[in-house]
């Protein structure tokens, strides 16, 4: 025994007046607990030193998973790049978003290279599983659920198509969802409702004037006629009312039946917005001389599909109320113009570098002025071409040499082109 550990003093019973030994047999068990303590401590980090080595080595913790039969864990899934930003397409302007219960306001907007849409809205979603809501009346409110990272376990709808009217995110992880708002989800009395309100409209866009003897119009099949006297030209639209009457909206992968959805709009509450969609129509002339009654005419030339698209501008307030929503600044028939320059394929020219003006009164025509290709591929040739009364006529000498077969337009035409122009 350690001589520190032998007492300098002793106990003893006060009735025996001998040593009392119970005293020492406690002290020497409390030694020995502190000895057995002092060897524990010295084991479990030893334990420690060793455990640490081995698990530095590679594949340890595999081997000790098959030796002791341990299941493999999950991997995590990993987040792609912008894998946490969601787009938002078909949505309403006085619609309502909430994720997770809260009202959504901190969305980004993004102007889209086009320019025709309106703005995108995107919003960055944090990890994790969470509840969408949306509601725009008198639309289906939409519930679903979505994950960051994405799951298979996920129910909110995603767009996937990529035509010119869809929102196209820059990064392939970036998810775009589908906020329902588009005329052919509506309940079928809703829409049926909607497309009266739309054909009123439609309706309220004819217009007259009047054709001098002499001059050109494309008669009931599309052939050029002479005006045989002076005659009052009406221009009147009609909308398709065929679901299978499918029109090619150009430059989209979408086609439009009746009412469609062109725009990816914003889903946020605003009053200045619209609500814009598409209206299939079928525009005509009719040509009324003074005793000879009616003409029937052609809104193209002959084999040339004159159906265009008319936009709408839409708003909601227990009762549908449709306007015009000319995102062109221009008359709905020049749209049916457009709709005939891009079936000549003048040279090339892009589509996006005509600019179209329409003439004081609709029915008097439209014009479209824009550049062809030179011999290097740009587009720098400028050029004119009018439509009226259902034809095309190069304006000036450019448009002349790019398509030697259109007819000219005379003195009286180039006088009206250049007044519109003013």
């Amino acid at each position: 025994m350690n001589p520190m550990d032998e007492p300098d003093f002793q106990v003893t019973d006060l009735r025996t007046g001998l040593p009392d030994e119970r005293v020492y047999v406690r002290g020497e068990e409390r030694r020995q607990r502190r000895r057995r303590l002092g060897a524990i401590v010295t084991m479990l980090a030893l334990v420690a030193v060793l455990v640490a080595a081995f698990v530095s080595v590679p594949g340890f913790g595999a081997t000790m998973q098959q030796a002791l039969h341990l299941p493999t864990p999950a991997p995590s899934p990993t987040l792609a790049l912008a894998g946490d930003i969601v787009y938002f397409e078909h949505g309403l302007p006085w619609g309502r978003l909430l994720m997770d219960g809260k009202p959504v306001t901190n969305v980004e907007s993004e102007q889209p290279y086009t320019g025709f849409e309106q703005l995108y809205t995107s919003l960055h979603i944090p990890s994790g599983r969470h509840q969408i809501e949306y509601s725009a009346p008198p639309f289906s409110a939409l519930t679903c659920k979505i994950s960051v990272p994405a799951s298979h376990s996920d129910t909110c709808p995603l767009v996937h198509t990529r035509g010119i009217q869809d929102v196209i995110p820059p990064f392939p992880a970036e998810r775009v969802l589908d906020l329902g708002g588009d005329p052919t989800s509506l309940a079928p009395d809703l829409l049926a409702s909607l497309q009266s309100a739309a054909a009123r409209t439609i309706a309220g866009l004819a217009s007259s004037t009047t054709i001098a003897a002499g001059d050109s119009f494309a008669g009931a099949n599309g052939e050029q006629q002479v005006a045989p006297s002076n005659m009052t030209a009406t221009l009147s639209y009609a909308m398709a009312a065929d679901p299978k009457s499918d029109y090619i909206v150009p430059g989209s992968a979408h086609n439009c039946a009746i009412l469609c959805d062109i725009q990816p709009a914003s889903y946020l509450s605003d009053a200045h917005a619209l609500w814009v969609v598409a209206a299939h129509v079928r525009p005509a002339w009719t040509y009324t001389q003074a005793n000879n009654g009616a003409i029937p005419g052609s809104a193209a030339p002959r084999g040339i599909l004159p159906d265009s698209i008319v936009p709408l501008s839409v708003t909601w307030d227990g009762a549908w109320h449709v306007g015009i929503a000319d995102s062109l600044a221009t008359s709905p028939i020049c749209f049916v113009a457009l709709n005939l320059f891009a079936a000549l394929h003048l040279a090339g020219a892009p589509l996006s570098s005509v600019k179209l003006i329409s003439a004081p009164t609709p029915a008097d025509g439209c014009l479209a002025a824009g550049n062809a290709v030179d011999v290097t591929g740009v587009a720098r040739i400028p050029f004119t071409v009018m439509y009226r009364f259902g034809l095309l006529f190069a304006v000036d000498d450019e448009a002349r040499q790019l398509l030697p077969g259109m007819r000219v337009a005379n003195a009286h035409l180039r006088a009206l082109a250049r007044a519109w122009q003013e």
